[in-house]
């Protein structure tokens, strides 16, 4: 018994053994809750995307999509996905079903635990229980996201709006002006509390794009057909990104890093990272490196010192570059403090490297992370 909907988060993954790096849309993790119905569901999304928009979140998540890239099979083919692949996506995701602390006088806990509520990624989008239709949400930028609602097998996708008229009617709702919901309130052109919440959670969603048709049918093939002109647009999309038009200038970079290491000068490069697009391309090349050379410290510096003046001074992000040593993170951050005194995070996410001695040694530096991932 109940009324049970399903949740799927979605990103796009280059699959295993692929011979051009096209990326698909996957199913990264899958969640059941026994109860979820009406306004429920958009709630729900709105409380992950809060989630989304918090830095440190995405960063994980971004982490997670990444270390998945080229890993596992298309939906149906091997290798398939375990339970889990991206825990902390899936974790944050029955948070946002299972929790709302939004009104501490009337908080909101629901769900049957976390194990109990774990579904397989390689399942299909209606092969669980369901009575109350299920959601989809792409996480592929957590940055901008997408979602919808899908109502029965036989359904395609539709809006916040298109969920909730089958619960309520919306449009009445709509023409109904704020207030009113007293008992002996008789003024019917007034809204109650409940259909006042229901337009709030509707707006919180407006803006936010929507998941596709074409989008469902790369998850499950056998399950949603794209129409037509969605196929052919979306498979321009992905041939441009999989043949994309290199620049002399990126073709010229990675022999420029691979040289300048070789030759233990890197002041060329250190001195073009602040030319306009440069330094995401000495990036690219430098994130590759594995294991990353000591002679390369000081060229990784520079870029950072790019990352901090140019985007936030108070997050040193060194999850790019997992393959730093110990000894490497703490000269990074040992030079950095220096000349950055606002740096108050440090993420070493990724990083396998490192133990609980390294960020002790990271701590003694004059800097105070407040965040070591």
């Amino acid at each position: 018994m109940g009324q049970r909907h399903q949740v799927f988060v979605i990103a796009r993954l280059v699959p295993h053994g692929s011979t051009t790096g096209q990326a698909f849309y996957r199913c990264i993790a899958a969640h059941h809750h026994q109860f979820c119905y009406g306004s429920l569901p958009l709630r729900g999304v709105n409380r992950f995307l809060a989630l989304l928009r918090n830095e440190n979140n995405a960063s994980i998540i971004r982490d997670e999509i990444r270390r998945v890239q080229g890993v596992y099979g298309r939906r149906g083919e091997s290798p398939y996905m375990p339970l889990m692949p991206c825990p902390y996506t899936l974790f944050l995701l029955s948070l946002a079903w299972n929790v709302d602390m939004g009104d501490l006088e009337q908080p909101y806990f629901s769900g049957a635990g976390f194990d109990s509520c774990v579904f397989s990624p390689n399942m299909g989008s209606f092969a669980g229980d369901n009575d109350d239709g299920i959601t989809v949400i792409d996480v592929t930028d957590p940055a901008d996201p997408a979602y919808c609602f899908i109502r029965s097998r036989r359904s395609g996708p539709v809006d916040m709006r298109g969920y909730v008229r089958h619960y309520y009617n919306l449009d009445a709702i709509m023409k109904k002006r704020e207030g009113g919901g007293d008992a002996e309130d008789d003024d019917t052109t007034k809204r109650t509390p409940l259909e006042s919440a229901v337009v709030e959670v509707v707006a919180a969603l407006e803006g936010v794009r929507l998941v596709t048709l074409g989008m469902l049918a790369e998850v499950w093939p056998h399950e949603y057909k794209p129409h037509d002109n969605e196929a052919i647009t979306d498979n321009a999309e992905r041939q441009a990104e999989a043949n994309p038009i290199t620049s002399l200038v990126e073709l010229s970079i990675a022999p420029a890093v691979e040289h300048s290491l070789s030759t233990d000068d890197t002041s060329e490069l250190e001195g073009i990272v602040w030319q306009p697009g440069k330094a995401e391309l000495v990036k690219k090349a430098l994130m590759a490196r594995n294991p990353f050379p000591d002679n390369g410290i000081s060229l990784l510096v520079k870029l950072l010192e790019h990352d901090l003046e140019s985007t936030n001074p108070f997050i040193l992000d060194l999850s790019f570059y997992p393959s730093l040593s110990p000894e490497q993170v703490l000269r990074v951050v040992t030079t950095l403090s220096k000349t950055f005194l606002d740096i108050k995070s440090l993420n070493l996410t990724g990083n396998h490297n490192i133990s609980t001695s390294t960020v002790a040694e990271v701590l003694k530096v004059p800097v105070t992370p407040s965040y070591l991932a």
